[in-house]
């Protein structure tokens, strides 16, 4: 990982964004674990998705 924004402003993003800084990336449809953080949308560095359950029937490398 290199530290870097992994998204760059530019000419094509909405004035002010589209989204609140502090609004989840994940949905409580998502299946989320209790207790991991939820990345928000401000975080333009990482969006782990360690706080997603994994689908029963797939492996972690599966899904």
């Amino acid at each position: 990982m290199t530290g870097q924004p992994a998204l760059q402003p530019g000419p094509w993003m909405a004035p002010g964004g589209c989204f609140r800084a502090d609004e989840s990336v994940f949905g409580p449809a998502s299946g989320l674990l209790e207790g991991v953080a939820v990345p928000v949308f401000g975080d333009l560095v990482e969006w782990p998705g360690t706080c997603v359950r994994r689908p029963a029937n797939l492996s972690p490398g599966n899904w």
